[in-house]
């Protein structure tokens, strides 16, 4: 029994190792682009460059599935799975690294990840989070929007001029880091929100949402209802 139970234990950590071990990569260049939408739980990563390019890392029975095109000024990433059986365990290898000559928007849902490589620069920059995506982001911006919703979650570092940040649905913003001089801020459905503005911030909170302001902000305008709770430090 012992033996049969080692045999047994044997290859499936055979099996495990040859799931893992075939993996497979494919570059291709892409028309040019300026927004990014990607779901599928994909895993992308984001860096700057003279030309744009992308870089699917996949196992094997995944890679063919793979979208990674432009469509008008959008490069969108996804897996088409239509017509075949999902097999999770291997949909979690799925990685996609873009390289961007210019970048104004993001929109990630269905539990994709997002991160950047190097400080993402822009005059205007948005991002769209949804679905349990979490996107973790340097940013030398000088105008930013952000709307969140469905659990999504944003880490963000750098600098914003200007901000316009709308969260609900449980959706968390960590933006301690993200240095802002004005900022719009609106947190509804059990949002929370960390942030640290300097300059003239108007905010609002509502259904049990909690915001926490750092820095020496100029308050405008602040209003909070059902629970919600507005902290300034």
């Amino acid at each position: 029994m012992k033996k049969r139970l080692n045999l047994t234990l044997a290859l499936l950590a055979v099996g495990t190792t040859m799931i893992f071990a075939q993996t497979k990569e494919e570059t291709k260049k892409v028309k040019s682009f300026d927004q990014i939408n990607v779901s599928s739980g994909i895993d992308v990563y984001l860096a700057p460059g003279t030309s744009e390019e992308v870089k699917i890392r996949a196992s094997e029975d995944i890679m063919e599935y793979v979208v990674a095109e432009v469509q008008g000024n959008t490069l969108v990433i996804k897996i088409d799975n239509k017509g075949r059986r999902w097999n999770w365990t291997n949909h979690q290898e799925t990685t996609v690294y873009v390289t961007y000559t210019t970048l104004r928007q993001i929109e990630a849902s269905g539990g994709s990840d997002v991160f950047t490589s190097a400080p993402l620069r822009a005059e205007s920059f948005t991002i769209h989070a949804s679905g349990g995506s979490d996107l973790k982001m340097d940013l030398n911006v000088q105008n930013l929007v952000c709307h969140t919703s469905g659990g999504a979650d944003l880490d963000l570092s750098g600098s914003a001029e200007t901000i316009k940040l709308e969260c609900s649905g449980g959706s968390d913003t960590q933006a301690r880091d993200l240095r802002t001089q004005n900022a719009v801020v609106e947190a509804s459905g059990g949002a929370d929100i960390y942030l640290t503005v300097n300059g003239e911030l108007d905010v609002e909170a509502s259904g049990a949402s909690d915001v926490t302001i750092y820095g020496k902000p100029r308050v405008t305008h602040q209003s909070s209802s059902g629970a919600a709770d507005i902290t300034i430090q």
